[in-house]
């Protein structure tokens, strides 16, 4: 992953980002105008695209679900306004997302997990900029990890479908799946992740 585009609705966050985002080696270029996004995405051909979840004029979250079904090697983060609106977030259609205000820090450990051979660069970056040691693990900060988005999701599904099944055995059942399954992860559909999940019970 090289490329990240930022359609970013406050312009003070996504120059301070770009600015970051540069200094770990990646191509950059940021938006604000919805006319323009089209283009970009054709002639930039981003491997990432980090949003503004639901802001007055940027609409990050409505924008994944087109990227997922007409782009789906892009790699889509969102940025919300608070853990109300994180909770809400499609986990299938998103590879990550942020609070605001945006920790840095998280962001760089989220994009680095899909950045392959580069990923040995950025982690030793990473340490020499905030001097701090690489930890993949989402911060508090951040508010609900992926997991635990995804697992309160789960838990309505199965109520939804006539089950009864409560947060930690939720959890202990994803975990069951993973042993049994170890390329299981969150970056599957949500159809195939909970076909694999019941079916390891």
């Amino acid at each position: 992953m090289r490329k990240i585009l930022l359609f970013i609705e406050d312009y003070q966050e996504m120059t301070s980002l770009h600015s970051l985002l540069v200094k770990f080696g990646w191509d950059v270029k940021g938006i604000q105008k919805l006319a323009l996004l089209s283009g970009e995405i054709l002639n930039f051909a981003p491997d990432a695209i980090i949003a503004t979840a639901n802001g007055s004029q940027v609409k990050g979250e409505k924008l994944a679900s087109k990227i997922k079904g007409r782009l789906p090697k892009v790699k889509m983060f969102l940025i919300c306004k608070d853990s109300s609106e994180l909770a809400h977030i499609d986990v299938s259609e998103v590879s990550g997302a942020f609070l605001k205000p945006l920790d840095h820090e998280a962001v760089i450990r989220n994009l680095a997990h899909f950045s392959g051979k580069r990923k040995a660069t950025i982690i030793e970056r990473f340490e020499k900029i905030f001097g701090s040691a690489f930890e993949e693990q989402q911060t508090a900060s951040q508010g609900p990890s992926r997991q635990e988005v995804f697992d309160q999701w789960l838990m309505k599904v199965s109520q939804e479908e006539g089950g009864s099944w409560q947060p930690q055995e939720i959890k202990n059942q994803r975990k069951v799946a993973e042993e049994k399954n170890k390329n299981l992860d969150l970056d599957e559909s949500k159809k195939e992740f909970v076909k694999k999940l019941f079916s390891a019970k």
